[in-house]
């Protein structure tokens, strides 16, 4: 499973990044973060949004992704997360 979680992160192509109490500080982190993880080359697209809080006052970041996957994938996934039932 970790290696179909893996491709699934190599293939992501947006991610809207939701921060609470949005700073430049903070966001330089996790561009950082963002980079060591995707490198300068494949980095995808993203939309940064600044919010009040989200679903527990512990979160302070929540990273959504869209990921183009191979058909292949998908069914094994879908098997071994038993998404169908």
């Amino acid at each position: 499973m970790r290696v179909a979680i893996d491709h699934v992160i190599d293939d992501s192509i947006h991610l809207q990044i939701h921060m609470v109490d949005f700073s430049s500080d903070e966001a330089e982190k996790l561009e950082a973060v963002l980079i060591e993880r995707f490198g300068t080359e494949s980095l995808p697209s993203a939309t940064w949004l600044g919010d009040s809080s989200l679903a527990r006052p512990e979160y302070l970041v929540e990273i959504q992704g869209i990921a183009v996957l191979p058909a292949s994938l998908l069914v094994s996934l879908a098997f071994t997360t038993n998404v169908f039932g």
